[in-house]
């Protein structure tokens, strides 16, 4: 169930835009990682778009499993996830190194449901 739930927050992120399946080795490394205890709802809340990769590092306390990435000539997409305590996750999508859009899963959400916070333009690149 978690892997659906994981492709579920990629259909939601991007539209349905998804990695090339040979990408996908970080799902299973992301269910199967211990949680990080710095990996909470609040510090989500936090999460802004156009923060770097290394701010949201610091945010978390933990480096996140990159699960996805695409990259053209002009843009560079890649999804990294976390896993906090209570089987809390969340999956950030990064445009150009910066956050785009942020989606989170929690036991407690009804089967097939996430919360999304998408940008509502294109992260500034860089």
């Amino acid at each position: 169930m978690e892997a659906l739930e994981l492709l579920l927050m990629y259909f939601m992120t991007f539209g349905g835009i998804l990695p090339p399946a040979t990408d996908w080795g970080g799902m299973v490394e992301l269910t199967a990682a211990s949680p990080s205890p710095g990996v909470t709802p609040d510090a989500y809340a936090r999460v802004e778009t156009g923060m770097t990769y290394d701010d949201v590092v610091a945010l978390f306390g933990a480096p996140g499993i990159s699960v996805g990435r695409i990259e053209t000539s002009e843009d560079c997409l890649e999804w990294y996830g976390w896993k906090g305590r209570d089987d809390f996750k969340l999956l950030i999508t990064f445009d150009n190194g910066r956050v785009y859009s942020k989606n989170y899963i929690t036991p407690t959400s009804e089967e097939g449901q996430s919360a999304s916070d998408a940008g509502q333009t294109r992260a500034g690149g860089g």
